[in-house]
This record gives C-alpha cells, sequence and structure tokens, in this order.
C-alpha cells in the first residue's frame, strides 16, 4: 500500500472505510489476490487523505 506518513483516521473513518473494504472484495472473484485488495484500499485511503490535506493547510 502506498505510503500514509501523516494519516490520522477517527474511529468512525476506520470503521466505514474497512466496510467499506470489505464490501468491495466481497464482489471480487475467487480467487482475490493481495493486488486488487490494495488497490481498492488505496482507493478508499486516497480521497481521504487529500481532504484531510486540504482541510489542515486551510486551517493551520
Amino acid at each position: 500500500m502506498k505510503n500514509f506518513p501523516d494519516a490520522a483516521f477517527s474511529p468512525e473513518v476506520i470503521e466505514l472505510m474497512t466496510r467499506a473494504l470489505e464490501s468491495s472484495v466481497a464482489t471480487l472473484p475467487d480467487p482475490v489476490n493481495t493486488s486488487q485488495i490494495t488497490l481498492i484500499a488505496e482507493s478508499i485511503c486516497a480521497p481521504r487523505m487529500k481532504a484531510n490535506a486540504r482541510s489542515t493547510r486551510c486551517s493551520g
């Protein structure tokens, strides 16, 4: 997975991202491989990381 060194998520956001990942992986045909899961996880995390970076810049 891509490196997200400044990642900080609330427990609620982690729960939502976990559910999104699990739901997405459940739709994949067997066999599911690690690279598929990694791509899905990155697509879930990346938009949130960008939003966090924007809000941090605006408030700081």
